[in-house]
């Protein structure tokens, strides 16, 4: 085994006598255990860069695809050190114009799954200024690339592609149950303390298919892991799935999947969805409880146990909502603000409005937003709370759509008349 400066002294006499496929034998000589290590991977990166600008080699797919991938694990990877000497935000769109050409050529199941799990990452960063649209719009391409990862994989036969299927199926439930949503936090308050019915924007019969789609498709990812749809006991859960997704998150996709069919009534039994979504999110606490119960240092997924919450709330069923509450210990898991906040919204539901509104006032006060109840939050909640007791809504007319307002107008109407 070279050491890196003989390995790097190849590389430098290699690219000074231009042997450019040399030059690439040479890169994929490097072993696993050297690809953990930076000086190898930036080299690789130099190599490759250094070959595309040769215009013999500018429309080799082999390059392209090299390229995209160098790039791409730097966009995917959580370290902070980064491997290579640019920013994430470089490497991004470097990824994404290699992918963007590479697919203009040939659209490979792998590369096609990577470059949709790349944009789906770009439309959720968070440090990104991009409007709601624009953002939207990114994710709707990475679900129509998932689509297209699982029909191609489907037209073939044997197990050549088992994993990517169930990443792919796993992948296009997760984005396109982000593409079901309402888009506002003050509806989704509304939704949740109220009785005020509120439709998805758009055409409520794409809706449906989209959801059913998704269903299929997690479902597969369900049979394909060998797990049961009625767990009786947590070691009926397979140790070993096929692929890298924990199945409280496969239990969790599906339950959020019928808790959007019952919310918005997107299918004809809506207590039957409420069941298994009730069903499936009670799977996914108890597996991951399980992982966390009496062991230091591990992390409960909140936003697991959140959404069975807000399915209690959502059903004005606060007898169980403490019970899961104390069951699953959630005062110490739970992070502080969502647990304001869920004091707030049951003041609401109780009428207790004086009460909730001396909650929001003290926390507005504090101007210490904590994780769970964001400003936003607040701010709809002040609102919802003055439209419950029939005041006016006039100071909230800069900060919601026309469509939010006459929303919060019938319901103070409604106030009113009770």
């Amino acid at each position: 085994m070279s050491t890196w400066e003989e390995w790097e002294a190849t590389t430098q006499h290699l690219l000074a006598t231009k042997q450019w496929e040399a030059c690439m034998n040479h890169a994929g000589s490097v072993t696993e255990e050297n690809k953990k290590d930076k000086k190898y991977i930036r080299s690789i990166e130099r190599i490759y860069t250094n070959v595309m600008n040769q215009p013999a080699y500018q429309k080799d797919i082999r390059v392209i695809r090299k390229l995209a991938y160098i790039y791409y694990r730097e966009c995917i990877t959580n370290k902070h050190d980064s491997m290579l000497k640019y920013d994430k935000q470089y490497c991004k769109r470097q990824a994404i114009h290699y992918f963007s050409i590479l697919l203009q050529r040939e659209r490979q199941p792998h590369d096609l799954y990577a470059y949709a799990q790349l944009l789906y990452r770009h439309a959720n960063n968070f440090l990104r200024y991009d409007t709601i649209d624009s953002k939207k719009r990114t994710k709707e391409t990475a679900y129509t690339l998932y689509e297209e990862v699982i029909q191609k994989i489907e037209k073939e036969t044997g197990d050549t592609y088992a994993t990517l299927y169930s990443q792919a199926c796993y992948a296009l439930g997760r984005c396109g149950l982000e593409l079901v949503s309402l888009y506002s936090v003050l509806l989704h308050e509304m939704m949740l303390v109220t009785d005020t019915p509120i439709a998805l924007f758009g055409n409520k019969e794409k809706h449906i298919t989209r959801l059913r789609r998704i269903y299929v498709c997690l479902d597969k990812v369900r049979k394909l892991n060998c797990m049961t749809r009625t767990l009786q006991r947590l070691t009926d859960i397979p140790t070993h799935l096929i692929t890298h997704i924990k199945p409280e998150y496969v239990y969790y996709l599906l339950g959020k999947t019928l808790d959007y069919a019952w919310q918005f009534g997107l299918c004809k039994n809506k207590q039957a969805a409420w069941q298994w979504a009730e069903r499936y999110y009670t799977y996914a606490c108890e597996i991951n409880y399980s992982k966390i119960v009496g062991k230091k240092n591990k992390k409960l997924a909140s936003y697991i146990y959140i959404s069975l919450v807000n399915l209690y709330i959502r059903q004005k069923n606060k007898e169980k909502c403490i019970y899961i509450w104390e069951k699953y210990h959630l005062s110490q898991y739970i992070p502080i603000g969502y647990q304001r906040l869920t004091a707030v919204r049951w003041a609401m539901i109780d009428k207790q409005y004086e009460k909730a509104h001396h909650m929001i006032r003290t926390y507005q006060k504090e101007k210490n937003w904590q994780e769970g109840f964001s400003a936003q939050q607040s701010m709809a909640c002040s609102c919802i709370l003055d439209a419950l007791q029939g005041k006016s809504n006039s100071k909230y007319a800069n900060q919601y759509s026309p469509k939010q307002l006459k929303l919060i107008r019938k319901l103070a109407k409604q106030s009113h008349t009770e």
